[in-house]
């Protein structure tokens, strides 16, 4: 008889995405930390400030000094990230250094009739090449934001209550979603597993995954979120 595989064989650590809204001390220390990795500390430190809008995840501001050489000074340099949405901590980075790459064309003077022209695009895919990034020119979440924020569709979902006290969403696809259980379920930091259907928009925002990444969540967003009603079945360990 055939022994049963260990957790390992399938997966050998939870995949965890955490969500946050950008703060301005989040700000500061990335812009130092990518600044110094893919731009050599080149950049001068600029001012940073948030906003809350939706047409923009980040974007780059400036005054022109007055004072000669008019053309090769700026009086005030603004770098500003937008809170309205959260996501997770790299593509966050990655909207950061999208606005740095504007931030090191201005620095160098190099003006382009397209906002993201040929030497944008030269940079945007030297640094996701060299450091393994995902810098766009658009965002998708602003594309979709609305629809994702009023769209009700049908979620099968798999609450996690993990050994620590935290608590993850899984949102496998429909042809993966009994492997995840399996998987899951076994995993030693789980220590309850149980499925939700829900057609709350609140989880758009939790992609469906082949992967069984696990989406962190608070207890708040999950009383708010889910009832009993939502409630399929519990796998006990």
């Amino acid at each position: 008889m055939q022994d049963t595989p260990t957790l390992c064989t399938f997966v050998t650590s939870l995949q965890f995405i955490v969500t946050m809204i950008a703060t301005l001390a989040f700000l500061a220390e990335k812009f130092k930390v990518l600044n110094d990795l893919c731009f050599k500390g080149l950049l001068p430190t600029p001012t940073f400030r948030l906003c809350n809008v939706t047409t923009f995840l980040g974007c780059v501001r400036f005054r022109s000094s007055r004072e000669p050489p008019v053309d090769s000074r700026y009086k005030l340099v603004v770098i500003c990230l937008n809170t309205k949405y959260d996501l997770p901590e790299e593509e966050l980075e990655d909207v950061i250094l999208h606005e740095m790459i504007h931030y090191y064309l201005l620095c160098k003077h190099h003006f382009e009739d397209k906002p993201h022209g040929k030497e944008f695009k030269r940079i945007m895919n030297l640094i996701n090449e060299r450091h393994g990034r995902h810098i766009t020119v658009s965002h998708k979440v602003l594309k979709n934001a609305k629809e994702l924020d009023t769209e009700r569709r049908c979620h099968d979902l798999l609450l996690l209550d993990l050994v620590d006290g935290k608590f993850g969403i899984c949102h496998p696809t429909y042809s993966h979603f009994q492997a995840a259980v399996e998987r899951l379920s076994m995993h030693p930091d789980v220590k309850k597993l149980t499925y939700y259907q829900s057609y709350d928009p609140f989880f758009n925002r939790f992609k469906r995954t082949y992967s069984y990444k696990v989406y962190l969540i608070t207890a708040e967003d999950i009383a708010a979120h889910l009832n009993d009603d939502d409630l399929r079945k519990v796998y006990q360990k």
